[in-house]
């Protein structure tokens, strides 16, 4: 089913679903399902995405580094199947962070599959702090999300104060953020900064004054 000659579209969703659903290792499928990625059928892609996600089936690292330019797919079917497939790999996505720095400013996507609608910005910030320190190069972005989001109406996403403290940088502009949200009238996005502020390993960035409490 995985042959190259094979464009059977019905035949490639169906092997992928195999694996999906499965409960083995395919270790040695993931060069033939990566490259199904960059299929031009859009079942196909969200196929591979699915079989790539399934825990057990590959190495992790290797699966999220080959889901995560699906992150940035075209269809928002396929976005959305990536974006809630990278935040089970944790550490391991290392390679989405560049892929899910340009989510930062998508606020709100409607997605068929779901019903309904969900922020790809909460999810990317949620993914970016599951990774860890290995994100910090998104940290001038989620910086931006938080002190000056795209629509002054929408307030920022609490994962992303919380991305702030998993990340565990305490440059100054971190601490000054978090204390910035400090000020937030959501009461989540106060809890997330103190609770990010408290495990950022820069003493200093407890610097609390009554105008924060």
């Amino acid at each position: 089913l995985f042959r190259s000659e094979e464009n059977d579209v019905s035949h490639q969703v169906l092997a992928l679903s195999w694996i999906a659903r499965g409960h083995e290792a395919y270790g040695r499928l993931i060069d033939k399902v990566r490259k199904l990625i960059s299929s031009p059928d859009t079942s196909v892609r969200e196929a591979a995405v699915r079989a790539l996600s399934r825990p057990g089936a590959f190495d992790s690292s290797q699966a999220a580094k080959a889901i995560a330019p699906a992150l940035n797919d075209a269809e928002v079917e396929v976005r959305v199947s990536a974006l809630l497939s990278i935040s089970r790999f944790g550490p391991a996505a290392a390679a989405a962070v560049a892929y899910l720095r340009p989510l930062l400013l998508v606020a709100d996507e409607y997605s068929e599959q779901l019903g309904g609608h969900l922020s790809p910005r909460e999810f990317a910030c949620g993914a970016l702090g599951d990774i860890g320190s290995a994100a910090k190069e998104a940290i001038p972005d989620i910086i931006r999300v938080i002190e000056s989001p795209v629509n002054p109406h929408q307030r920022p996403p609490a994962s992303c104060v919380r991305a702030l403290g998993e990340i565990g940088d305490s440059r100054p502009e971190v601490i000054d953020t978090l204390l910035f949200a400090l000020g937030n009238t959501e009461i989540n996005m106060r809890y997330q900064a103190a609770i990010a502020l408290g495990k950022l390993p820069d003493r200093k960035s407890t610097r609390l004054n009554s105008s924060h409490l």
